[in-house]
């Protein structure tokens, strides 16, 4: 299941890279405001894998995985200086 945490995250973090990358690179500050207490849906990259993640305040982190199968999951995620 921590693999499908991994994945949402890695997904979700490279949406924020696409739309960042329009304008600027986001810092770790913007990445919480853009990202934290909200439903993130995500798509990777080859288009194989959907899914919607919430990532709370608190370090929790909800996944559920809606494509190709479904599938929860439930962790934690930190942000160290801008990583």
């Amino acid at each position: 299941m921590k693999r499908a945490l991994g994945t949402a995250f890695a997904a979700s973090f490279s949406i924020l890279l696409a739309c960042g990358a329009q304008a600027a690179e986001l810092n770790a500050d913007q990445v919480q405001t853009v990202m934290i207490g909200k439903k993130v849906s995500w798509v990777t990259p080859d288009g194989k894998t959907k899914g919607v993640s919430t990532y709370k305040k608190n370090g929790s982190a909800a996944v559920t995985i809606t494509e190709p199968n479904r599938v929860k999951d439930k962790g934690t995620w930190r942000i160290v200086g801008n990583q």
